[in-house]
């Protein structure tokens, strides 16, 4: 059965006004969002600790291919570029720590940075109030045997 179908002039039709003002809402909405994630996103990049950038961009410098090879990497302190990698103007222990079974821990590799760039040997220790970050790496102990160990960066200032 077919059925003839009108046309209403009225039917499927808005109010300019009533456009504007949803037209409106919806881009006012979309601007108060942009501007709250500006916002929060800002205060994420400078709220971020100093010790914090320093280990992700050590890190960075270190690994390859996601791992950091003990086997071949005999001097922390070449592997690190420290005029981009570290923080201008901060000491910098770098190390990476071997935490074994018994609760004990061994230093694999380090290097310390004076507040230059360049590397120490100084045999200060770090003062108490340094800022630490860690996280758990891959490290290649030999051919074919990795291990998770912990990167560990401590910055203060001189």
């Amino acid at each position: 059965m077919l059925r003839s179908c009108t046309f209403n002039g009225n039917r499927g039709q808005t109010e300019p006004i009533a456009a504007l003002v949803a037209v409106t809402a919806v881009a006012l909405a979309l601007t108060t969002y942009g501007v709250a994630t500006m916002t929060v996103l800002d205060e994420e990049g400078t709220d971020r600790n100093v010790q914090e950038q320093a280990l992700d961009n050590v890190w960075q410098d270190i690994r390859e291919g996601g791992v950091y090879d003990n086997t071949t990497n005999e001097n922390l302190g070449d592997e690190i570029e420290s005029t981009r990698s570290l923080p201008a103007g901060f000491n910098t222990n770098v190390s990476v720590i071997n935490f074994t079974a018994d609760g004990g821990s061994d230093v694999i590799a380090h290097a310390k940075f004076e507040p230059d760039g360049e590397v120490t040997t100084s045999s200060e220790g770090t003062p108490p109030d340094a800022q630490v970050a860690t996280r758990s790496i891959a490290v290649e102990e030999s051919p074919g045997q990795v291990r998770t160990m912990t990167l560990r960066v401590e910055v203060w200032e001189s």
